[in-house]
Protein backbone atom coordinates (compact mmCIF):
# COMPACT_ATOMS: atom_id res chain seq x y z
CA UNK A 1 0.00 0.00 0.00
CA UNK A 2 1.08 3.30 -0.43
CA UNK A 3 1.45 5.61 2.17
CA UNK A 4 -1.69 7.64 1.12
CA UNK A 5 -3.42 4.56 1.69
CA UNK A 6 -2.53 3.62 5.03
CA UNK A 7 -3.16 7.13 6.08
CA UNK A 8 -6.56 6.89 4.73
CA UNK A 9 -7.15 3.60 6.18
CA UNK A 10 -5.91 4.36 9.45
CA UNK A 11 -7.65 8.16 10.01
CA UNK A 12 -10.71 7.87 8.21
CA UNK A 13 -11.95 4.25 6.96
CA UNK A 14 -11.05 2.15 10.04
CA UNK A 15 -12.34 4.93 12.62
CA UNK A 16 -15.73 4.52 10.84
CA UNK A 17 -16.00 1.00 11.07
CA UNK A 18 -15.49 1.38 14.64
CA UNK A 19 -18.01 3.52 15.13
CA UNK A 20 -20.31 1.93 13.38
CA UNK A 21 -23.24 -0.08 15.44
CA UNK A 22 -22.51 -3.81 15.39
CA UNK A 23 -25.78 -5.03 16.90
CA UNK A 24 -27.36 -4.24 14.18
CA UNK A 25 -25.71 -6.48 11.53
CA UNK A 26 -25.56 -9.72 13.84
CA UNK A 27 -29.39 -10.46 13.08
CA UNK A 28 -28.91 -10.47 8.92
CA UNK A 29 -25.43 -12.42 9.39
CA UNK A 30 -27.21 -15.15 11.62
CA UNK A 31 -30.36 -15.59 9.59
CA UNK A 32 -27.63 -16.18 6.47
CA UNK A 33 -25.59 -18.44 8.35
CA UNK A 34 -28.60 -20.70 9.27
CA UNK A 35 -29.96 -20.86 6.11
CA UNK A 36 -26.64 -22.59 4.65
CA UNK A 37 -26.04 -26.70 4.53
CA UNK A 38 -23.12 -26.99 6.97
CA UNK A 39 -20.45 -27.01 3.65
CA UNK A 40 -21.45 -23.40 2.86
CA UNK A 41 -21.31 -22.06 6.43
CA UNK A 42 -17.71 -23.03 6.15
CA UNK A 43 -17.22 -20.83 2.84
CA UNK A 44 -19.14 -17.84 4.39
CA UNK A 45 -16.96 -18.02 7.84
CA UNK A 46 -13.80 -18.23 5.55
CA UNK A 47 -15.41 -15.31 3.40
CA UNK A 48 -16.13 -13.32 6.62
CA UNK A 49 -12.73 -13.67 8.45
CA UNK A 50 -10.83 -12.48 4.88
CA UNK A 51 -13.12 -9.64 4.85
CA UNK A 52 -12.49 -8.90 8.69
CA UNK A 53 -8.51 -8.27 8.14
Amino acid sequence: MTDFLLWLRANYIKPQIDDAPKQDYAFHFDAVHNDLPPSQRESLDKALEFTAV
